[in-house]
Protein backbone atom coordinates (compact mmCIF):
# COMPACT_ATOMS: atom_id res chain seq x y z
CA UNK A 1 0.00 0.00 0.00
CA UNK A 2 1.52 2.95 -1.04
CA UNK A 3 -0.41 6.81 -0.17
CA UNK A 4 0.85 10.34 -0.70
CA UNK A 5 0.23 12.69 2.78
CA UNK A 6 0.69 16.16 1.64
CA UNK A 7 0.91 17.97 5.14
CA UNK A 8 0.27 21.25 5.68
CA UNK A 9 1.61 23.40 8.90
CA UNK A 10 -1.21 25.09 10.41
CA UNK A 11 -1.50 28.84 10.56
CA UNK A 12 2.53 29.05 9.23
CA UNK A 13 2.05 32.63 8.06
CA UNK A 14 0.88 34.00 11.71
CA UNK A 15 4.30 32.65 12.73
CA UNK A 16 6.14 34.69 10.41
CA UNK A 17 4.75 37.88 10.67
CA UNK A 18 5.07 37.65 14.80
CA UNK A 19 7.98 36.42 15.06
CA UNK A 20 9.91 36.89 11.99
CA UNK A 21 11.16 34.62 8.88
CA UNK A 22 14.16 33.49 10.83
CA UNK A 23 12.24 31.93 13.64
CA UNK A 24 9.85 30.30 10.57
CA UNK A 25 12.68 29.45 9.68
CA UNK A 26 13.78 27.32 12.53
CA UNK A 27 10.16 25.95 13.12
CA UNK A 28 10.13 24.48 9.05
CA UNK A 29 13.73 22.85 10.11
CA UNK A 30 12.03 21.30 13.40
CA UNK A 31 9.11 20.44 11.99
CA UNK A 32 10.87 18.92 9.02
CA UNK A 33 12.55 16.52 11.25
CA UNK A 34 9.57 15.51 13.01
CA UNK A 35 8.23 14.10 9.64
CA UNK A 36 11.47 12.65 9.04
CA UNK A 37 11.12 11.04 12.67
CA UNK A 38 7.71 9.34 12.15
CA UNK A 39 7.93 8.94 7.97
CA UNK A 40 11.36 8.52 6.53
CA UNK A 41 11.55 4.94 7.18
CA UNK A 42 9.44 3.55 5.15
CA UNK A 43 8.96 6.18 2.98
CA UNK A 44 10.57 9.29 0.98
CA UNK A 45 9.41 13.11 2.49
CA UNK A 46 9.65 16.11 -0.23
CA UNK A 47 9.39 19.82 0.79
CA UNK A 48 6.71 21.15 -1.03
CA UNK A 49 6.19 24.68 -1.29
CA UNK A 50 6.79 27.07 1.80
CA UNK A 51 5.13 25.40 4.45
CA UNK A 52 4.06 22.03 2.98
CA UNK A 53 5.59 18.71 3.14
CA UNK A 54 4.52 15.90 0.86
CA UNK A 55 5.32 12.37 1.82
CA UNK A 56 5.40 9.00 -0.12
CA UNK A 57 4.81 6.46 2.53
CA UNK A 58 5.15 2.85 2.16
CA UNK A 59 4.62 2.03 5.69
CA UNK A 60 1.10 0.85 5.67
CA UNK A 61 -0.81 -2.58 4.75
CA UNK A 62 -4.10 -1.36 5.34
CA UNK A 63 -6.33 1.80 6.04
CA UNK A 64 -6.49 1.05 10.24
CA UNK A 65 -2.67 0.92 10.21
CA UNK A 66 -2.30 3.84 7.81
CA UNK A 67 -4.92 5.70 9.91
CA UNK A 68 -3.13 4.78 13.31
CA UNK A 69 0.33 6.15 11.96
CA UNK A 70 -0.94 9.29 11.01
CA UNK A 71 -3.04 9.74 14.48
CA UNK A 72 0.05 9.14 16.44
CA UNK A 73 2.44 11.97 14.10
CA UNK A 74 -0.59 14.70 14.74
CA UNK A 75 -1.25 13.84 18.60
CA UNK A 76 3.09 14.38 18.81
CA UNK A 77 3.48 17.64 20.41
CA UNK A 78 5.32 20.33 18.90
CA UNK A 79 5.91 22.61 21.16
CA UNK A 80 8.77 26.32 20.41
CA UNK A 81 9.18 28.81 23.17
CA UNK A 82 9.29 31.92 21.14
CA UNK A 83 10.25 33.96 24.42
CA UNK A 84 9.55 33.91 27.78
CA UNK A 85 6.11 34.77 27.72
CA UNK A 86 5.23 32.75 24.64
CA UNK A 87 4.94 28.99 23.85
CA UNK A 88 3.85 27.91 20.60
CA UNK A 89 1.93 24.42 19.67
CA UNK A 90 2.56 23.65 16.01
CA UNK A 91 -0.01 21.71 14.67
CA UNK A 92 -0.60 20.13 11.14
CA UNK A 93 -3.42 19.08 8.80
CA UNK A 94 -3.15 15.98 6.29
CA UNK A 95 -4.25 14.86 2.79
CA UNK A 96 -3.93 11.78 2.19
CA UNK A 97 -4.50 9.60 -1.26
CA UNK A 98 -3.65 6.18 -1.87
CA UNK A 99 -2.21 4.64 -4.81
CA UNK A 100 -3.80 2.64 -7.55
CA UNK A 101 -7.71 3.37 -4.90
CA UNK A 102 -7.39 7.18 -6.26
CA UNK A 103 -5.17 7.18 -8.82
CA UNK A 104 -2.08 5.74 -11.04
CA UNK A 105 0.17 8.14 -12.01
CA UNK A 106 2.26 10.71 -9.46
CA UNK A 107 1.00 14.11 -10.31
CA UNK A 108 -2.63 12.77 -10.04
CA UNK A 109 -2.04 11.03 -6.84
CA UNK A 110 -0.17 14.46 -5.63
CA UNK A 111 -3.52 16.61 -7.20
CA UNK A 112 -5.89 14.64 -4.99
CA UNK A 113 -3.78 14.42 -1.63
CA UNK A 114 -3.88 18.09 -2.49
CA UNK A 115 -7.84 18.16 -2.43
CA UNK A 116 -8.02 16.38 0.77
CA UNK A 117 -5.93 19.11 2.24
CA UNK A 118 -8.04 21.10 1.57
CA UNK A 119 -11.13 19.47 3.03
CA UNK A 120 -9.25 19.20 6.32
CA UNK A 121 -8.05 22.86 6.36
CA UNK A 122 -11.75 24.22 5.84
CA UNK A 123 -12.73 21.80 8.75
CA UNK A 124 -10.58 23.02 11.03
CA UNK A 125 -6.60 22.38 12.69
CA UNK A 126 -4.56 19.46 13.26
CA UNK A 127 -6.62 17.00 11.37
CA UNK A 128 -6.31 14.39 8.23
CA UNK A 129 -8.79 13.88 5.73
CA UNK A 130 -8.21 11.05 3.40
CA UNK A 131 -9.44 11.95 -0.29
CA UNK A 132 -13.00 11.05 -1.70
CA UNK A 133 -14.18 11.61 -5.43
CA UNK A 134 -16.95 13.98 -3.86
CA UNK A 135 -14.14 15.89 -2.81
CA UNK A 136 -13.53 17.45 -6.45
CA UNK A 137 -17.12 18.16 -6.40
CA UNK A 138 -16.53 20.45 -3.43
CA UNK A 139 -13.82 21.51 -4.53
CA UNK A 140 -14.93 22.90 -7.76
CA UNK A 141 -18.01 24.68 -5.36
CA UNK A 142 -15.65 26.48 -3.22
CA UNK A 143 -13.74 27.69 -6.83
CA UNK A 144 -17.29 28.55 -8.49
CA UNK A 145 -18.32 30.20 -4.85
CA UNK A 146 -14.68 32.47 -5.08
CA UNK A 147 -15.34 33.40 -8.80
CA UNK A 148 -18.68 34.33 -8.30
CA UNK A 149 -18.37 36.19 -5.06
CA UNK A 150 -17.64 39.78 -6.08
CA UNK A 151 -20.09 39.42 -9.16
CA UNK A 152 -22.84 38.47 -6.21
CA UNK A 153 -22.13 41.50 -4.53
CA UNK A 154 -22.35 43.66 -7.92
CA UNK A 155 -25.49 41.98 -8.30
CA UNK A 156 -27.11 42.04 -5.25
CA UNK A 157 -27.41 38.26 -4.56
CA UNK A 158 -26.58 39.19 -0.71
CA UNK A 159 -29.18 39.75 1.29
CA UNK A 160 -29.18 40.56 5.04
CA UNK A 161 -31.63 38.71 7.12
CA UNK A 162 -32.05 39.40 10.85
CA UNK A 163 -32.55 36.90 14.14
CA UNK A 164 -34.52 38.60 16.78
CA UNK A 165 -32.95 38.17 20.70
CA UNK A 166 -35.37 38.24 23.85
CA UNK A 167 -35.15 39.67 27.02
CA UNK A 168 -35.21 36.37 28.74
CA UNK A 169 -37.78 37.46 31.46
CA UNK A 170 -40.32 39.16 29.33
CA UNK A 171 -39.64 37.59 26.03
CA UNK A 172 -39.94 40.53 24.26
CA UNK A 173 -37.72 40.89 21.35
CA UNK A 174 -34.85 43.33 22.63
CA UNK A 175 -32.32 43.33 19.37
CA UNK A 176 -31.50 41.46 16.42
CA UNK A 177 -28.41 39.59 15.13
CA UNK A 178 -27.69 41.01 11.40
CA UNK A 179 -26.60 37.94 9.11
CA UNK A 180 -25.75 37.57 5.73
CA UNK A 181 -27.61 35.51 3.13
CA UNK A 182 -26.41 34.24 -0.82
CA UNK A 183 -29.07 34.08 -3.27
CA UNK A 184 -27.08 31.57 -5.72
CA UNK A 185 -27.40 29.68 -8.22
CA UNK A 186 -25.01 26.64 -6.87
CA UNK A 187 -26.42 23.42 -6.91
CA UNK A 188 -25.21 22.28 -3.24
CA UNK A 189 -26.55 24.44 0.02
CA UNK A 190 -23.70 26.77 0.90
CA UNK A 191 -23.60 27.66 5.19
CA UNK A 192 -23.16 31.22 6.20
CA UNK A 193 -19.45 30.16 7.96
CA UNK A 194 -18.36 28.35 4.84
CA UNK A 195 -19.02 31.26 2.83
CA UNK A 196 -17.14 33.65 5.42
CA UNK A 197 -14.68 30.60 5.62
CA UNK A 198 -13.84 30.88 1.83
CA UNK A 199 -14.55 34.65 1.52
CA UNK A 200 -11.20 35.20 3.84
CA UNK A 201 -8.91 32.80 2.57
CA UNK A 202 -9.68 33.74 -0.87
CA UNK A 203 -9.41 37.34 0.26
CA UNK A 204 -12.52 38.86 -0.53
CA UNK A 205 -13.59 38.92 3.01
CA UNK A 206 -12.95 42.77 3.25
CA UNK A 207 -15.30 43.48 0.33
CA UNK A 208 -18.38 41.29 1.58
CA UNK A 209 -17.95 43.01 5.21
CA UNK A 210 -17.43 46.26 3.73
CA UNK A 211 -21.40 45.39 2.11
CA UNK A 212 -22.46 44.16 5.21
CA UNK A 213 -21.66 46.82 7.14
CA UNK A 214 -23.35 49.20 4.66
CA UNK A 215 -26.04 47.40 4.54
CA UNK A 216 -27.00 46.81 8.04
CA UNK A 217 -26.63 50.61 8.94
CA UNK A 218 -29.42 51.68 5.78
CA UNK A 219 -31.50 49.17 7.48
CA UNK A 220 -31.10 50.16 10.90
CA UNK A 221 -33.22 52.92 11.13
CA UNK A 222 -36.30 50.40 10.26
CA UNK A 223 -35.14 48.13 12.82
CA UNK A 224 -34.59 50.63 15.52
CA UNK A 225 -37.78 52.86 15.07
CA UNK A 226 -39.27 50.16 17.59
CA UNK A 227 -38.15 52.25 20.88
CA UNK A 228 -37.93 48.59 22.49
CA UNK A 229 -35.11 47.55 20.31
CA UNK A 230 -31.73 48.54 22.58
CA UNK A 231 -29.26 47.16 19.87
CA UNK A 232 -28.43 45.14 16.72
CA UNK A 233 -25.27 42.65 16.29
CA UNK A 234 -23.31 42.64 13.58
CA UNK A 235 -20.48 39.97 13.59
CA UNK A 236 -16.78 41.19 12.15
CA UNK A 237 -13.89 39.24 11.13
CA UNK A 238 -10.40 39.44 12.70
CA UNK A 239 -9.18 41.60 9.39
CA UNK A 240 -12.38 43.57 10.31
CA UNK A 241 -11.54 44.06 13.53
CA UNK A 242 -8.60 45.59 12.48
CA UNK A 243 -8.76 47.09 9.29
CA UNK A 244 -7.42 50.79 8.85
CA UNK A 245 -10.52 51.79 7.15
CA UNK A 246 -13.10 50.66 9.99
CA UNK A 247 -13.24 53.82 11.70
CA UNK A 248 -14.09 55.93 8.52
CA UNK A 249 -16.21 53.83 6.90
CA UNK A 250 -18.35 53.83 10.66
CA UNK A 251 -17.80 57.58 10.82
CA UNK A 252 -19.16 57.89 6.79
CA UNK A 253 -22.25 55.32 7.40
CA UNK A 254 -23.32 57.45 10.96
CA UNK A 255 -23.12 60.30 8.88
CA UNK A 256 -25.01 59.39 6.35
CA UNK A 257 -28.03 56.83 8.07
CA UNK A 258 -27.37 59.12 11.71
CA UNK A 259 -27.45 55.53 13.11
CA UNK A 260 -26.61 55.99 16.91
CA UNK A 261 -23.44 54.12 17.60
CA UNK A 262 -24.62 52.70 21.26
CA UNK A 263 -27.24 50.88 19.03
CA UNK A 264 -24.46 48.80 16.97
CA UNK A 265 -22.75 45.89 18.82
CA UNK A 266 -19.76 44.18 16.27
CA UNK A 267 -19.18 40.43 17.57
CA UNK A 268 -16.18 38.80 17.45
CA UNK A 269 -15.14 34.99 18.52
CA UNK A 270 -12.02 34.41 20.57
CA UNK A 271 -10.19 32.43 18.20
CA UNK A 272 -10.69 35.13 15.91
CA UNK A 273 -9.38 37.88 18.30
CA UNK A 274 -6.61 35.88 19.73
CA UNK A 275 -4.74 36.06 15.68
CA UNK A 276 -4.14 39.67 16.29
CA UNK A 277 -5.18 39.82 20.62
CA UNK A 278 -3.24 43.44 20.74
CA UNK A 279 -3.99 45.33 17.79
CA UNK A 280 -7.78 44.14 18.54
CA UNK A 281 -7.44 45.54 21.41
CA UNK A 282 -6.98 48.81 20.38
CA UNK A 283 -9.31 48.69 17.75
CA UNK A 284 -11.77 47.67 20.22
CA UNK A 285 -10.93 50.75 22.28
CA UNK A 286 -11.15 53.04 19.27
CA UNK A 287 -14.43 52.15 18.49
CA UNK A 288 -15.42 52.44 21.68
CA UNK A 289 -15.07 56.14 21.67
CA UNK A 290 -16.90 56.56 18.91
CA UNK A 291 -20.06 54.66 21.03
CA UNK A 292 -19.72 51.51 19.85
CA UNK A 293 -19.98 47.76 21.67
CA UNK A 294 -18.73 44.44 21.60
CA UNK A 295 -19.68 41.47 22.27
CA UNK A 296 -17.71 37.80 22.97
CA UNK A 297 -19.50 35.37 20.47
CA UNK A 298 -19.52 31.33 20.91
CA UNK A 299 -18.09 31.56 24.22
CA UNK A 300 -16.45 28.00 25.64
CA UNK A 301 -15.39 27.14 21.86
CA UNK A 302 -12.43 28.90 21.27
CA UNK A 303 -9.72 29.93 23.81
CA UNK A 304 -11.99 30.64 26.87
CA UNK A 305 -8.40 32.00 28.70
CA UNK A 306 -9.50 34.03 32.42
CA UNK A 307 -6.31 36.21 31.57
CA UNK A 308 -8.43 36.89 27.65
CA UNK A 309 -11.12 37.29 29.13
CA UNK A 310 -10.02 40.44 32.11
CA UNK A 311 -8.48 42.26 28.96
CA UNK A 312 -11.27 42.02 26.30
CA UNK A 313 -13.45 44.92 26.56
CA UNK A 314 -17.00 43.41 25.20
CA UNK A 315 -20.42 44.36 27.42
CA UNK A 316 -21.92 40.94 26.35
CA UNK A 317 -21.07 37.33 26.12
CA UNK A 318 -23.02 34.90 23.99
CA UNK A 319 -22.92 31.30 25.11
CA UNK A 320 -22.53 28.52 22.22
CA UNK A 321 -25.50 26.14 21.35
CA UNK A 322 -23.41 23.50 22.01
CA UNK A 323 -23.35 23.53 25.71
CA UNK A 324 -27.11 23.83 26.05
CA UNK A 325 -28.41 21.04 23.54
CA UNK A 326 -28.11 18.43 26.25
CA UNK A 327 -29.09 20.61 29.49
CA UNK A 328 -31.95 19.16 30.31
CA UNK A 329 -30.91 15.60 30.88
CA UNK A 330 -26.45 16.35 31.40
CA UNK A 331 -25.97 17.18 34.71
CA UNK A 332 -22.69 18.29 33.36
CA UNK A 333 -23.56 20.38 30.79
CA UNK A 334 -25.84 22.05 33.07
CA UNK A 335 -23.41 22.99 35.75
CA UNK A 336 -20.65 24.31 32.66
CA UNK A 337 -23.85 26.44 31.74
CA UNK A 338 -24.47 28.00 35.24
CA UNK A 339 -20.68 28.15 35.33
CA UNK A 340 -20.32 30.80 32.20
CA UNK A 341 -23.83 32.77 33.30
CA UNK A 342 -22.28 33.06 36.70
CA UNK A 343 -18.69 33.95 35.91
CA UNK A 344 -19.90 36.94 32.93
CA UNK A 345 -22.56 38.16 35.62
CA UNK A 346 -19.53 38.57 38.13
CA UNK A 347 -17.57 40.15 34.84
CA UNK A 348 -20.25 42.57 34.60
CA UNK A 349 -21.40 41.40 31.18
CA UNK A 350 -24.76 40.74 29.74
CA UNK A 351 -25.59 37.13 28.95
CA UNK A 352 -27.34 36.03 25.25
CA UNK A 353 -27.76 31.99 24.77
CA UNK A 354 -27.65 30.75 21.54
CA UNK A 355 -30.13 28.37 20.13
CA UNK A 356 -32.56 28.07 22.39
CA UNK A 357 -34.97 25.68 20.70
CA UNK A 358 -36.99 24.15 23.35
CA UNK A 359 -39.25 25.36 25.72
CA UNK A 360 -37.47 23.25 28.61
CA UNK A 361 -34.07 24.63 27.99
CA UNK A 362 -35.37 28.45 27.96
CA UNK A 363 -37.09 27.43 31.35
CA UNK A 364 -33.72 26.25 32.72
CA UNK A 365 -31.44 29.10 31.60
CA UNK A 366 -34.10 31.33 33.42
CA UNK A 367 -33.99 29.94 36.31
CA UNK A 368 -29.64 30.37 35.91
CA UNK A 369 -30.43 33.93 35.34
CA UNK A 370 -29.71 34.70 31.82
CA UNK A 371 -30.49 37.64 30.05
CA UNK A 372 -31.13 37.36 26.61
CA UNK A 373 -32.20 34.08 24.50
CA UNK A 374 -31.61 33.71 20.70
CA UNK A 375 -33.00 30.47 18.54
CA UNK A 376 -35.82 29.25 16.42
CA UNK A 377 -38.17 28.72 19.58
CA UNK A 378 -38.74 32.21 19.37
CA UNK A 379 -38.11 32.70 15.97
CA UNK A 380 -35.82 32.41 12.82
CA UNK A 381 -33.45 35.16 11.10
CA UNK A 382 -36.27 36.89 8.87
CA UNK A 383 -35.44 39.81 6.12
CA UNK A 384 -35.96 43.51 6.74
CA UNK A 385 -39.72 43.47 4.94
CA UNK A 386 -41.18 40.51 7.07
CA UNK A 387 -40.20 41.95 10.66
CA UNK A 388 -42.98 44.00 11.68
CA UNK A 389 -42.45 47.32 13.75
Amino acid sequence: MIAYLFIDIDDFGDINKKFGFAYGNKVLKRFKSHIRHHFSKEGTVFHFGADSFLVSFKGSYNYDDLIDRVNRFLNHEIVFHANHHTVIKVTSCIGISVEKEHADEFWELVRCADVALRDAKMTGKNIFRIYHRNSDDLSKLRFDIKQNMSRGIAKNEFEMVYQPIVDAKSLEVVGYEALLRWHHKFKEPISTSELIEIAEQSGQMPTLEEWIIKEVFSQAKVLLNNPHIKFISINLSPKGLTCDKLIQLLEDLHNTYKVESSKIIFEHTEGYLIQNFEQGIEQMKALMKLGYRFALDDFGTGYSSLSYMSRLPVSKLKIDRSFINKIETNEKDKMMAKSIIDLAHNLNLKVVVEGVERQSQAELLREMDSDYFQGYLYSKAKCIGDIVI
